[in-house]
């Protein structure tokens, strides 16, 4: 069985994510180069998939899953093989039995759980991390467009093992713990056709990368698939890139083929499992629901699962990257609301500027070199109009040293042809009007004049 490192973090990010890290290994400039390999044309399957199940045992419980595993094994898939001991190189569907001590297979620590588990107890999650048994098992299994029929019968005895043992069953390929009701939730709900919705089967993790964020998902082994990532994403279009990540892996699930250099077609309106379809085209405002990507092979960064590893490629460094990022987004996509706005700088208003300004002032050395550790962090600045006036917009701020906060725009301008979302921009601590601080415990600071003008305004905002 693979050994598995944990450290638990917050998400320090704008929208919702599960991140096992907020600090990125140092990266080169992106860019496809020239050498950049492309991935293989073809079908994307590899010719088996593995899946790495766990099922921890809770002190003073009784814990013996052995005689339950062998008795489901044999109603449930009779004729796989069986084999004790570690995956080998043997070929063939088989399933690997493993009883390794605690010491080589331990659960998570008490720090991690809360970001490595889901539905579980308070009780659970208390013992969990002093669980002193653990049973463990590694799959082989038939994949490709076929089916994973083979896989559900897999998720449905696991789950039915961790109900009858009184265990915590681990997903060791998405690095989850759940509870039974959470694991039949999500492992055996919304199957069509043989084929389960991907986004139940894989998770997606989110840290600092280069000033931004890389998305990378974890799991896809399980499906027979290369795992999948962008990076350098702006934080302010992480939730809509993982749409596209999701769409991506489904869309290879359900028999999608790469083409020459790379190009892969997805179309969310061809998808075919409804959930994951519907969830994907509520992101779609006036865009086209297609695109081609182009997908290149990637080297796995610490932390990424032991997997083939595809990344979604777009061309170019710096702006430019992320101008071709945001092209395909709003092609697929369509462009939503730009947030530019325009405002009466009354006494109220400036006021809860003034109280955004100094209580972001006060953090200033909490922050400065710390940005992504300490939280995401936006400002909101004037940009001069071509008509003498001025745009205020948001920035998804990279660095903030000698009185300049940098980063990227993440509004679209009105009226500065020259402007647009994604460009590196400044502003400067003087004209800084409003902030919002997104912290790694999920609280948000700041946004006191935006909350007021949006209460003016009749306008929720979270």
């Amino acid at each position: 069985m693979r050994a598995t490192v944990l450290a638990a973090f917050g998400c320090a990010l704008l929208l919702g994510c599960t991140s096992d890290t907020t600090t990125a290994p140092e990266t080169t400039e992106v860019v496809l180069a020239d050498h950049a390999r492309h991935a293989p044309q073809g079908s994307p399957f590899a010719e088996t998939a593995e899946v790495y199940l766990a099922l921890y045992g809770l002190p003073g419980t009784s814990f013996e899953p052995e005689p339950v595993f062998t008795r489901l094994l044999s109603e449930r898939l009779p004729t796989l093989p069986r084999v004790d001991g570690e995956l080998t190189d043997i070929e063939g569907a088989r399933v690997h039995v493993i009883a390794p001590p605690i010491d080589q297979y331990p659960p998570p620590p008490a720090e991690a759980v809360p970001y490595f588990s889901i539905g579980l107890s308070e009780a659970q999650m208390a013992a969990l991390p002093s669980a002193d048994r653990v049973f463990t098992t590694a799959w082989v299994l038939p994949v490709g467009e076929r089916g994973q029929s083979p896989l559900l019968t897999v998720m449905d005895l696991w789950g039915d093992l961790a109900e009858a043992t009184g265990g915590i069953p681990w997903d060791d390929d998405t690095r989850q713990a759940m509870s039974v009701e959470a694991w039949n939730e999500l492992r055996l709900t919304e199957w069509q056709d043989g084929t389960p919705p991907v986004d139940k089967h894989m998770t997606m993790h989110m840290y600092e990368d280069q000033g931004a964020v890389r998305l990378v998902t974890l799991g896809m082994a399980k499906l027979g698939l290369p795992d999948l990532s962008i990076p350098a994403v702006i934080r302010n279009d992480s939730a809509v890139m993982g749409t596209l990540i999701n769409a991506t892996a489904q869309a290879m699930l359900e028999g999608a083929t790469v083409g020459p250099d790379g190009a892969l077609n997805v179309d969310l309106a061809a998808l075919k499992n409804q959930g994951l379809r519907e969830a994907a085209q509520a992101h779609v405002i006036e865009g086209s629901g297609e695109a081609t990507l182009t997908l290149t092979v990637a080297k796995p960064r610490e932390g990424d699962a032991e997997n083939r590893q595809w990344e979604i490629s777009f061309p170019g460094s710096g702006d430019a990257y992320h101008q071709a990022q945001i092209a395909l987004l709003e092609g697929m996509f369509g462009s939503g609301d730009d947030g530019v706005t325009t405002m009466e700088h009354d006494d109220e208003l400036l006021a809860a500027s003034e109280r955004s300004r100094q209580e972001l002032f006060a953090m200033r050395d909490q922050l400065q070199g710390k940005l992504g550790e300490a939280g995401a962090l936006l400002v909101k600045g004037p940009f001069p109009t071509t008509s003498g006036g001025n745009e205020w917009m948001w920035v998804e701020v990279r660095s903030w040293e000698r009185g300049i906060f940098e980063g990227l725009l993440i509004n679209e301008p009105i009226e500065i042809p020259d402007l647009k979302y994604g460009m590196t921009v400044q502003v400067s601590e003087a004209d800084m009007f409003d902030y919002r601080l997104d912290k790694p415990d999920g609280s948000t600071m700041g946004w006191h004049a935006t909350r007021l003008q949006a209460a003016r305004e009749g306008i929720e905002i979270e």
